[in-house]
């Protein structure tokens, strides 16, 4: 369904928390990544990756990426009680840990999201939000669905 999306409408906004936003092109090309990295350490179809994260715009990346690498995806939300995730991270036997800073206070042998996400320049970090209607010189399309364009 991203990809689908994605190929309609790369430039639209397809995840924000308010700082960052990732366009469709961005969420897919981090998730390629991830998922790339999973593959590298023989993670795929029939596996399960526990994903470590306090509730983020990296929560969802890590999910994509794992999705995309063929692996099931198990969230856990590191704010709840750090014995009640230890113990059923435990019992799932994960393939692997992913987790960002919080998470990996819990699993210090966690594969980290912040350095894929160094790669890309963390350029995300800083960028504005897109203006409504901006045309930015180039001519607007309607893609489908509701209130979507493509420039």
């Amino acid at each position: 369904m991203v990809t689908v999306q994605r190929s309609r409408c790369p430039d639209a906004v397809a995840l924000t928390d308010g700082m960052r936003h990732f366009t469709y092109a961005e969420l897919v090309a981090i998730a390629a990544r991830v998922a790339h990295v999973l593959r590298g350490k023989g993670i795929g179809p029939g596996d399960t990756v526990a994903l470590c994260f306090v509730r983020s715009t990296e929560q969802v990346l890590a999910l994509v990426g794992t999705l995309a690498s063929g692996a099931a995806a198990a969230p856990f939300d590191v704010r709840h009680a750090a014995t009640a995730v230890r113990e059923n991270v435990t019992r799932l036997a994960p393939a692997a840990v992913l987790a960002d800073a919080d998470g990996a206070e819990l699993f210090p042998d966690a594969l980290r999201l912040d350095g894929l996400l160094a790669m890309d320049g963390g350029h995300h970090a800083h960028r504005p939000p897109p203006r409504r209607g901006a045309r930015r010189g180039r001519r607007r399309v309607r893609c489908p669905g509701p209130g979507r364009y493509r420039r």
